[in-house]
This record gives C-alpha cells, structure tokens and sequence, in this order.
C-alpha cells in the first residue's frame, strides 16, 4: 500500500504462516495529513495529555503538526482558515501548523484528549501551552539516519484487540509510536525479547521494524498507532512469519 493514503487502511493479508496472520483485531483509519518537510534539527516523539473542566477554552500557538484524539467527553477545535470542528470520543483530527483554539463545550462534563506528534528537540523544555496539559510519554531524540529529508505522510489509526487475539506480522516504512488506551499487549519486535506494554504506556519503533502484537490480559486491548511514512514509500508490507 503507498504512503499516498492518508488513513493507511490497507493491511499485511498475504501472510503465509497461519500464527502470522491477524486474528481478533479491528484496525481503524482515525485521521491523516500530509507535511511538507520535517521539522528541522532533531526530533522526538511525545504525547500529552489534556483535561478540560466543562466551558473551558484556551488558544494555541502555532506548533508542530500533529493529531488530535479525544478519549472522554466532546472537543470544539477552531483551527485559523477553516470551521470549527466538533470532536465526539474516539474521534480524532490532524492538526496543521496554524494557530488555534481547544474548547470543551459541554457543560457539564469534562473532556480528556491527547495531542501526538512529532516535535524538533529545540521544543522538548518549552512550556506547555496550558496547565491543563501534562506529558504522558516522550521518546529519546530519534536517529537522524532513520529520518532523511523529505515529505511525509502522517497517519492515526485505533487498533483494537480482542481477549486472545493478534496483529498481523507486518512493517511499516516510516516510524511508528504505539500508545496505549485500555488493556494489556505484548509487542513482540524482531531481534528482540517480548515487552509488554499497558494502559498509558507507549513504544517507539523505527522504521521497517518487523512486529507482531498479542493481547496480554483477560480483556480487550486498545491502542492508538501514529505512523510517519515517506510519501510514496510503501506503507505497510506483510512478514510471512510469526516475529
């Protein structure tokens, strides 16, 4: 599948080996957008985490691009240049670098929303844009020989895993972050011992990793997949065996 789509909705369904093949899984296409260049100097990856008391509002400068997921209650994003966006849970949007403006217009329910990006390590000790923000995960400055010049396609998909169930045995060709939402996983990487990750957790993974995720507990496990792809690479290509 070419990075070309937005939602990256294609899968590995060529796999040979049964136990390499998915089994239980959902896989949802939330968002895309496309970026015209990285940002310059170093990056890492990071999720914040919001929490809006019912009518609040704060504005946002203009920043990295990246996504916006809600988790709990209902987000107003008013982005410059287009209409205002309203954000139901499980929902998410792609944010461009334009100035804008995070509202939770219920008004009696506070809201609970992540912000996932890509950001230059010039911006890791900046303020955060509101104290109703906090840094849930942060990764270490990625390798600059993984993240050559160029466009990208940046994708936001939710995985869903059923009690027993499995990913498809796959790659992607740009870098990933895998964050999680509910349940228990276990991330099995090539070459690597099996880790095991949580509600809240999350795992960067570099380009052309092959990986295979399992559920780990006795319920469902959900997490989000924030993939970063050169544009007309391939986006996701099947391992014909279990990792």
């Amino acid at each position: 599948m070419a990075a070309g789509s937005l939602f990256g909705c294609g899968g590995a369904s060529q796999a040979v080996s049964a136990k390499a093949s998915a089994h239980g899984e959902q896989v949802k296409g939330l968002a895309g957008g496309q970026v015209d260049a990285l940002p310059s100097g170093n990056l890492f990856l990071r999720v914040i985490g919001f929490s809006q008391r019912p009518m609040a509002t704060f504005p946002s400068h203009k920043h990295t691009p990246g996504f916006v997921y809600v988790a709990a209650g209902v987000q107003r994003l008013h982005s410059q240049g287009a209409s205002p966006r309203l954000i139901e849970a499980g929902e998410a949007v792609f944010q461009p670098s334009v100035f804008h403006t995070h509202a939770n217009p219920s008004t009696t329910r506070p809201n609970r929303w992540y912000f996932i990006a890509l950001w230059p390590t010039a911006e890791r000790h900046a303020p955060l844009v509101s104290s109703a923000a906090r840094v849930v995960y942060e990764s270490s400055d990625l390798d600059a020989s993984t993240m050559p010049p160029g466009p990208r396609v940046e994708t936001l998909r939710l995985v869903t895993l059923q009690p027993g169930g499995r990913s498809a045995a796959h790659r992607f060709s740009g870098l990933e972050l895998l964050f999680m939402l509910e349940g228990t996983i276990r991330l099995d990487v090539a070459g690597q011992p099996p880790t095991t990750l949580s509600a809240g957790q999350a795992r960067y993974l570099p380009p052309g990793t092959a990986e295979q995720e399992f559920t780990a507990g006795a319920g469902v496990a959900r997490y989000l997949a924030f993939i970063v792809t050169p544009v007309q690479a391939p986006f996701e290509t099947a391992v014909h065996h279990p990792v």
